[in-house]
Protein backbone atom coordinates (compact mmCIF):
# COMPACT_ATOMS: atom_id res chain seq x y z
CA UNK A 1 0.00 0.00 0.00
CA UNK A 2 1.15 3.36 -1.06
CA UNK A 3 2.22 6.37 1.47
CA UNK A 4 1.22 9.64 0.32
CA UNK A 5 2.40 13.17 1.37
CA UNK A 6 2.99 16.56 0.88
CA UNK A 7 6.86 17.27 1.19
CA UNK A 8 8.10 21.39 2.54
CA UNK A 9 7.90 22.67 -1.35
CA UNK A 10 4.20 21.84 -1.76
CA UNK A 11 4.76 18.77 -3.86
CA UNK A 12 2.94 15.23 -3.28
CA UNK A 13 5.19 12.70 -2.44
CA UNK A 14 4.22 8.72 -2.47
CA UNK A 15 6.57 6.24 -1.72
CA UNK A 16 6.00 2.10 -2.18
CA UNK A 17 7.99 -0.65 -0.26
CA UNK A 18 10.03 -2.23 -2.71
CA UNK A 19 11.92 -4.65 -0.45
CA UNK A 20 14.59 -4.14 2.60
CA UNK A 21 18.42 -3.90 3.24
CA UNK A 22 20.61 -6.31 4.01
CA UNK A 23 20.55 -4.64 7.65
CA UNK A 24 16.28 -5.60 7.75
CA UNK A 25 15.35 -1.81 7.37
CA UNK A 26 12.53 -1.38 4.74
CA UNK A 27 13.44 -0.10 1.26
CA UNK A 28 11.34 2.58 -0.36
CA UNK A 29 10.60 3.84 -3.76
CA UNK A 30 9.42 7.46 -3.74
CA UNK A 31 7.79 9.37 -6.80
CA UNK A 32 7.04 13.48 -6.94
CA UNK A 33 3.98 15.37 -8.08
CA UNK A 34 2.15 17.95 -8.03
CA UNK A 35 -0.97 16.74 -6.99
CA UNK A 36 -1.90 13.81 -4.69
CA UNK A 37 -3.65 11.90 -7.51
CA UNK A 38 -0.59 12.24 -10.02
CA UNK A 39 1.76 11.05 -7.00
CA UNK A 40 -0.90 7.79 -6.60
CA UNK A 41 -0.69 7.15 -10.10
CA UNK A 42 3.01 7.22 -10.72
CA UNK A 43 2.73 4.11 -7.76
CA UNK A 44 0.32 2.15 -9.54
CA UNK A 45 1.97 2.50 -12.98
CA UNK A 46 5.33 1.59 -11.29
CA UNK A 47 3.69 -1.12 -9.53
CA UNK A 48 1.66 -3.13 -12.98
CA UNK A 49 5.08 -2.32 -14.69
CA UNK A 50 7.61 -4.14 -12.13
CA UNK A 51 5.00 -6.56 -10.84
CA UNK A 52 5.36 -5.33 -6.92
CA UNK A 53 1.77 -5.29 -6.28
CA UNK A 54 2.25 -5.34 -2.84
CA UNK A 55 4.06 -4.91 0.41
CA UNK A 56 6.78 -7.92 0.20
CA UNK A 57 8.15 -10.44 2.48
CA UNK A 58 11.63 -9.83 3.01
CA UNK A 59 12.99 -12.46 0.48
CA UNK A 60 11.37 -10.91 -2.51
CA UNK A 61 13.65 -8.54 -3.66
CA UNK A 62 16.08 -11.21 -4.36
CA UNK A 63 18.58 -10.40 -7.26
CA UNK A 64 17.55 -12.07 -10.62
CA UNK A 65 20.78 -14.45 -10.79
CA UNK A 66 20.49 -15.73 -7.32
CA UNK A 67 17.21 -16.55 -8.05
CA UNK A 68 17.63 -18.52 -11.12
CA UNK A 69 20.30 -20.10 -9.81
CA UNK A 70 17.99 -21.07 -6.75
CA UNK A 71 15.41 -22.45 -9.35
CA UNK A 72 18.01 -24.29 -11.29
CA UNK A 73 19.58 -25.78 -8.10
CA UNK A 74 15.96 -26.98 -7.00
CA UNK A 75 13.78 -28.19 -10.26
CA UNK A 76 16.56 -29.02 -12.89
CA UNK A 77 19.70 -30.43 -11.32
CA UNK A 78 17.67 -33.83 -10.70
CA UNK A 79 16.12 -33.50 -14.02
CA UNK A 80 19.04 -32.94 -16.26
CA UNK A 81 21.75 -35.18 -17.21
CA UNK A 82 25.14 -33.71 -15.67
CA UNK A 83 25.93 -31.69 -18.92
CA UNK A 84 22.91 -29.97 -19.65
CA UNK A 85 22.69 -29.03 -15.97
CA UNK A 86 26.71 -27.17 -16.54
CA UNK A 87 25.15 -25.59 -19.44
CA UNK A 88 22.35 -23.95 -17.64
CA UNK A 89 24.63 -22.64 -15.06
CA UNK A 90 26.67 -21.60 -17.96
CA UNK A 91 23.89 -19.35 -19.30
CA UNK A 92 23.18 -18.01 -16.19
CA UNK A 93 26.86 -17.06 -15.17
CA UNK A 94 27.73 -15.89 -19.10
CA UNK A 95 24.61 -14.56 -20.54
CA UNK A 96 21.92 -13.44 -17.67
CA UNK A 97 24.27 -12.74 -14.68
CA UNK A 98 25.97 -9.61 -16.38
CA UNK A 99 23.10 -8.84 -18.36
CA UNK A 100 20.19 -8.23 -15.82
CA UNK A 101 21.51 -10.82 -12.94
CA UNK A 102 21.84 -7.86 -10.70
CA UNK A 103 18.30 -6.56 -10.95
CA UNK A 104 15.68 -7.40 -8.24
CA UNK A 105 13.60 -9.86 -9.30
CA UNK A 106 10.35 -7.67 -8.30
CA UNK A 107 12.03 -5.06 -10.42
CA UNK A 108 12.24 -6.60 -13.76
CA UNK A 109 10.27 -5.47 -16.64
CA UNK A 110 9.78 -6.30 -20.31
CA UNK A 111 11.52 -3.56 -21.64
CA UNK A 112 14.39 -4.32 -18.97
CA UNK A 113 14.87 -7.88 -20.36
CA UNK A 114 14.46 -6.26 -23.88
CA UNK A 115 17.00 -3.86 -24.09
CA UNK A 116 19.45 -4.95 -21.27
CA UNK A 117 19.63 -8.87 -22.40
CA UNK A 118 18.31 -9.51 -25.53
CA UNK A 119 19.67 -6.94 -27.19
CA UNK A 120 22.59 -6.37 -25.85
CA UNK A 121 23.83 -10.32 -26.28
CA UNK A 122 22.60 -9.83 -29.92
CA UNK A 123 24.82 -6.18 -30.24
CA UNK A 124 27.58 -8.85 -28.71
CA UNK A 125 27.64 -10.48 -31.78
CA UNK A 126 25.96 -14.43 -29.89
CA UNK A 127 24.11 -16.48 -32.02
CA UNK A 128 20.49 -16.81 -31.82
CA UNK A 129 21.06 -20.67 -30.16
CA UNK A 130 22.93 -18.84 -27.53
CA UNK A 131 20.50 -15.81 -26.98
CA UNK A 132 17.65 -18.11 -27.40
CA UNK A 133 18.70 -20.70 -24.69
CA UNK A 134 19.24 -17.87 -22.50
CA UNK A 135 15.48 -16.29 -23.05
CA UNK A 136 14.10 -20.01 -22.27
CA UNK A 137 16.12 -20.23 -19.10
CA UNK A 138 14.82 -17.11 -17.88
CA UNK A 139 11.19 -17.47 -18.71
CA UNK A 140 11.10 -20.83 -17.09
CA UNK A 141 12.51 -19.35 -13.56
CA UNK A 142 10.17 -16.35 -14.16
CA UNK A 143 7.28 -19.04 -14.56
CA UNK A 144 8.35 -20.69 -11.25
CA UNK A 145 8.40 -17.37 -9.63
CA UNK A 146 5.04 -16.45 -10.46
CA UNK A 147 3.96 -20.09 -9.05
CA UNK A 148 5.58 -19.30 -6.01
CA UNK A 149 3.76 -16.19 -5.50
CA UNK A 150 6.50 -14.05 -6.05
CA UNK A 151 5.85 -12.29 -8.93
CA UNK A 152 2.46 -11.38 -10.38
CA UNK A 153 3.32 -11.95 -13.74
CA UNK A 154 6.19 -13.51 -16.04
CA UNK A 155 7.55 -10.03 -17.74
CA UNK A 156 9.65 -12.17 -20.53
CA UNK A 157 5.88 -12.22 -21.95
CA UNK A 158 6.30 -9.34 -24.47
CA UNK A 159 9.65 -9.81 -25.21
CA UNK A 160 10.63 -9.97 -28.72
CA UNK A 161 13.17 -12.44 -30.13
CA UNK A 162 15.32 -11.68 -32.93
CA UNK A 163 14.70 -13.11 -36.51
CA UNK A 164 16.31 -16.14 -36.46
CA UNK A 165 17.13 -15.73 -40.09
CA UNK A 166 19.08 -12.39 -39.44
CA UNK A 167 21.84 -14.07 -37.77
CA UNK A 168 25.03 -15.70 -40.46
CA UNK A 169 25.02 -19.15 -39.90
CA UNK A 170 28.15 -20.46 -38.93
CA UNK A 171 30.89 -21.29 -41.57
CA UNK A 172 32.46 -24.78 -41.25
CA UNK A 173 35.99 -24.77 -40.71
CA UNK A 174 37.52 -27.99 -43.32
CA UNK A 175 41.29 -28.43 -43.46
CA UNK A 176 43.17 -28.35 -46.94
CA UNK A 177 44.75 -31.25 -48.17
CA UNK A 178 47.65 -29.33 -47.12
CA UNK A 179 46.51 -28.53 -43.93
CA UNK A 180 45.71 -31.76 -43.27
CA UNK A 181 49.20 -33.29 -44.33
CA UNK A 182 50.49 -30.38 -42.08
CA UNK A 183 48.91 -31.92 -38.87
CA UNK A 184 49.79 -35.42 -39.62
CA UNK A 185 53.99 -34.41 -40.18
CA UNK A 186 53.22 -32.87 -36.34
CA UNK A 187 51.40 -35.66 -35.54
CA UNK A 188 54.03 -37.88 -36.90
CA UNK A 189 57.37 -36.08 -35.19
CA UNK A 190 56.13 -37.11 -31.86
CA UNK A 191 56.30 -33.65 -30.85
CA UNK A 192 52.61 -34.14 -29.20
CA UNK A 193 51.87 -37.67 -26.67
CA UNK A 194 48.58 -37.90 -28.02
CA UNK A 195 49.24 -36.46 -31.42
CA UNK A 196 48.80 -39.54 -33.37
CA UNK A 197 45.43 -40.07 -31.37
CA UNK A 198 44.29 -36.66 -32.57
CA UNK A 199 44.79 -37.10 -36.30
CA UNK A 200 42.95 -40.20 -35.67
CA UNK A 201 39.51 -38.35 -36.47
CA UNK A 202 40.58 -37.43 -39.92
CA UNK A 203 39.80 -40.96 -40.84
CA UNK A 204 37.49 -42.02 -38.42
CA UNK A 205 35.09 -38.98 -37.81
CA UNK A 206 35.15 -39.45 -34.05
CA UNK A 207 33.77 -36.72 -31.52
CA UNK A 208 36.80 -35.38 -28.99
CA UNK A 209 34.53 -37.20 -26.42
CA UNK A 210 34.20 -40.80 -28.44
CA UNK A 211 37.73 -40.56 -28.74
CA UNK A 212 38.67 -39.98 -25.25
CA UNK A 213 35.98 -42.53 -24.28
CA UNK A 214 37.52 -45.26 -26.58
CA UNK A 215 39.53 -48.46 -25.71
CA UNK A 216 41.37 -50.74 -27.15
CA UNK A 217 38.62 -53.29 -26.46
CA UNK A 218 36.72 -51.46 -28.49
CA UNK A 219 38.90 -51.87 -31.44
CA UNK A 220 38.73 -55.24 -33.71
CA UNK A 221 41.83 -55.33 -35.86
CA UNK A 222 40.97 -58.81 -37.83
CA UNK A 223 37.75 -57.32 -38.93
CA UNK A 224 39.38 -53.70 -39.21
CA UNK A 225 36.28 -52.24 -37.13
CA UNK A 226 35.83 -50.12 -34.10
CA UNK A 227 32.62 -49.66 -31.91
CA UNK A 228 32.02 -46.52 -30.40
CA UNK A 229 29.57 -47.06 -27.85
CA UNK A 230 30.78 -44.24 -25.20
CA UNK A 231 31.67 -40.58 -24.31
CA UNK A 232 33.43 -38.56 -21.84
CA UNK A 233 31.52 -36.03 -19.68
CA UNK A 234 32.54 -32.64 -18.67
CA UNK A 235 30.44 -30.88 -15.93
CA UNK A 236 30.26 -28.99 -12.64
CA UNK A 237 28.83 -29.87 -9.31
CA UNK A 238 28.09 -27.74 -6.54
CA UNK A 239 29.83 -28.49 -3.14
CA UNK A 240 30.39 -26.77 -0.15
CA UNK A 241 33.58 -25.55 -1.60
CA UNK A 242 32.08 -24.20 -4.68
CA UNK A 243 31.59 -25.55 -8.05
CA UNK A 244 33.81 -28.24 -8.90
CA UNK A 245 34.68 -29.48 -12.38
CA UNK A 246 34.19 -33.64 -13.08
CA UNK A 247 35.31 -35.66 -15.87
CA UNK A 248 33.13 -38.94 -16.13
CA UNK A 249 33.16 -41.46 -18.80
CA UNK A 250 29.70 -42.00 -19.72
CA UNK A 251 28.04 -44.99 -21.83
CA UNK A 252 26.25 -44.00 -24.61
CA UNK A 253 27.26 -41.42 -27.32
CA UNK A 254 26.52 -38.00 -27.79
CA UNK A 255 23.01 -38.85 -29.53
CA UNK A 256 22.94 -42.62 -27.31
CA UNK A 257 23.84 -44.81 -30.75
CA UNK A 258 26.14 -47.36 -30.57
CA UNK A 259 28.06 -47.55 -34.35
CA UNK A 260 30.66 -49.23 -36.06
CA UNK A 261 33.04 -47.52 -37.72
CA UNK A 262 35.10 -49.07 -40.42
CA UNK A 263 38.89 -48.63 -39.88
CA UNK A 264 41.09 -48.22 -42.59
CA UNK A 265 44.59 -48.94 -43.68
CA UNK A 266 46.19 -45.73 -42.20
CA UNK A 267 43.52 -45.86 -39.26
CA UNK A 268 45.02 -49.17 -38.78
CA UNK A 269 48.84 -48.51 -39.31
CA UNK A 270 48.16 -45.13 -36.85
CA UNK A 271 46.28 -47.35 -33.88
CA UNK A 272 49.33 -49.86 -34.00
CA UNK A 273 51.66 -47.51 -33.66
CA UNK A 274 49.56 -45.91 -30.37
CA UNK A 275 49.42 -49.79 -29.42
CA UNK A 276 53.22 -50.11 -29.28
CA UNK A 277 53.82 -47.56 -26.45
CA UNK A 278 50.33 -47.87 -24.87
CA UNK A 279 50.10 -48.96 -20.93
CA UNK A 280 46.64 -48.02 -20.56
CA UNK A 281 43.15 -49.74 -21.86
CA UNK A 282 42.19 -46.24 -23.50
CA UNK A 283 43.41 -44.91 -26.47
CA UNK A 284 44.25 -41.54 -25.43
CA UNK A 285 47.32 -41.08 -22.87
CA UNK A 286 45.93 -40.47 -19.71
CA UNK A 287 47.38 -39.84 -16.14
CA UNK A 288 44.40 -39.77 -14.89
CA UNK A 289 41.41 -42.06 -14.03
CA UNK A 290 39.78 -41.10 -17.90
CA UNK A 291 41.09 -38.49 -20.44
CA UNK A 292 40.02 -35.13 -20.16
CA UNK A 293 38.94 -33.71 -23.44
CA UNK A 294 39.69 -30.25 -22.52
CA UNK A 295 43.49 -31.09 -22.37
CA UNK A 296 42.77 -33.41 -25.77
CA UNK A 297 41.45 -30.17 -27.43
CA UNK A 298 44.31 -28.37 -26.39
CA UNK A 299 46.92 -30.16 -27.96
CA UNK A 300 45.11 -29.78 -30.71
CA UNK A 301 45.45 -26.29 -30.56
CA UNK A 302 48.96 -26.51 -29.78
CA UNK A 303 49.63 -28.86 -32.79
CA UNK A 304 48.13 -26.65 -35.23
CA UNK A 305 49.85 -23.45 -34.03
CA UNK A 306 52.98 -25.37 -34.19
CA UNK A 307 52.00 -26.24 -38.11
CA UNK A 308 51.18 -22.80 -38.89
CA UNK A 309 47.32 -23.63 -39.05
CA UNK A 310 44.81 -21.05 -38.64
CA UNK A 311 41.62 -22.42 -36.62
CA UNK A 312 39.11 -21.10 -34.67
CA UNK A 313 36.93 -23.98 -34.77
CA UNK A 314 38.90 -26.30 -32.63
CA UNK A 315 39.41 -29.67 -33.03
CA UNK A 316 35.47 -30.89 -34.76
CA UNK A 317 37.57 -29.20 -37.43
CA UNK A 318 38.84 -32.56 -38.10
CA UNK A 319 35.26 -34.47 -37.71
CA UNK A 320 33.97 -31.80 -40.33
CA UNK A 321 37.19 -32.57 -42.74
CA UNK A 322 36.18 -36.43 -42.36
CA UNK A 323 32.89 -35.16 -43.35
CA UNK A 324 33.63 -33.41 -46.09
CA UNK A 325 36.24 -36.26 -47.80
CA UNK A 326 33.38 -38.63 -47.94
CA UNK A 327 30.93 -36.61 -49.76
CA UNK A 328 33.43 -35.27 -52.00
CA UNK A 329 34.39 -38.68 -52.97
CA UNK A 330 30.24 -38.99 -53.66
CA UNK A 331 29.33 -41.00 -50.58
CA UNK A 332 25.84 -41.58 -50.10
CA UNK A 333 24.98 -38.97 -47.21
CA UNK A 334 22.96 -41.93 -45.36
CA UNK A 335 26.38 -43.53 -44.83
CA UNK A 336 28.25 -40.61 -44.22
CA UNK A 337 25.43 -39.61 -41.48
CA UNK A 338 26.04 -43.44 -39.93
CA UNK A 339 29.24 -43.15 -39.55
CA UNK A 340 29.05 -39.79 -37.84
CA UNK A 341 26.60 -40.97 -35.58
CA UNK A 342 24.15 -38.50 -36.25
CA UNK A 343 20.74 -38.43 -35.01
CA UNK A 344 18.96 -38.22 -38.49
CA UNK A 345 19.80 -38.09 -42.28
CA UNK A 346 18.25 -34.26 -42.53
CA UNK A 347 20.96 -33.41 -39.59
CA UNK A 348 23.94 -34.04 -41.69
CA UNK A 349 22.34 -32.70 -45.31
CA UNK A 350 21.58 -29.14 -43.09
CA UNK A 351 25.22 -29.57 -41.52
CA UNK A 352 26.89 -29.96 -44.93
CA UNK A 353 24.47 -28.79 -47.27
CA UNK A 354 27.47 -26.03 -49.13
CA UNK A 355 28.95 -29.23 -50.26
CA UNK A 356 26.17 -30.60 -51.57
CA UNK A 357 25.49 -27.00 -53.78
CA UNK A 358 28.90 -27.10 -54.33
CA UNK A 359 28.77 -30.86 -55.89
CA UNK A 360 26.14 -29.50 -57.70
CA UNK A 361 27.45 -26.92 -59.62
CA UNK A 362 30.63 -28.89 -60.11
CA UNK A 363 28.17 -31.81 -61.89
CA UNK A 364 26.53 -28.99 -63.95
CA UNK A 365 29.67 -27.67 -65.03
CA UNK A 366 30.95 -30.83 -65.97
CA UNK A 367 28.22 -30.97 -69.33
CA UNK A 368 29.91 -30.81 -72.40
CA UNK A 369 27.15 -31.54 -74.95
Amino acid sequence: MANVYKDSSGKWISQIQIGYYENGRPKFKRFKADTKKAALEKVESYKIETNNLSVLPKDADVLVHEYIRQYIDAYKSNSLKPSSLTRNYNILENQIKPTIGGYGLNQLTTTTIQKQMINVLVDKNYSYSTIHKAYVLLNEALNKAVQEERILKNVCNGVQMPVKKAFEEKEIRILTDEEARLLIEVANSKRYENGLAIVLILYTGLRCGELCALQWGDIDFEAKVMTVRRNISVHTERTEDGLKRIVELQNGTKTKLMRKVPLNEKAIDILNRIRQTSKSKFIIKTRSKVPDVTIVSQTYNNMIKYAGIKDKNGIHTLRHTFASALLKKGTDIKIVSEVLGHSSVSFTYNTYIHLSQSQKTDALSSLDY
